[in-house]
C-alpha cells in the first residue's frame, strides 16, 4: 500500500491485463512487501491457492506456506 515504484493504480492495470488474476493490498509495506510482511504474503497466496487450486492446499502449498 506504499509501494512508490509499482503504485496500486499500476498494480491495477497488471492485474487487469492477467486473465484470472486478483491483486490484494498488503500493506503497511513498501516494495519489498514479500521481505517486510512475508506472513501476510504466504496468507494470500494460500487463500488464492485454495480458491483456484483447491488440490494444492492438501499438498506442496500447505507445506510451504502452511
Amino acid at each position: 500500500d506504499r509501494d512508490r515504484m509499482t503504485v496500486p493504480a499500476a498494480s491495477e492495470a497488471i492485474r487487469a491485463g492477467v486473465r484470472g488474476a486478483e491483486m490484494t493490498t498488503i500493506g503497511p509495506a513498501g516494495h519489498m512487501g514479500p521481505i517486510q510482511r512475508p506472513d501476510d504474503l504466504a496468507v494470500a497466496v494460500r487463500a488464492f491457492l485454495d480458491r483456484h487450486h483447491p488440490a494444492a492446499a492438501g499438498g506442496r502449498a500447505a507445506t510451504v506456506l502452511g
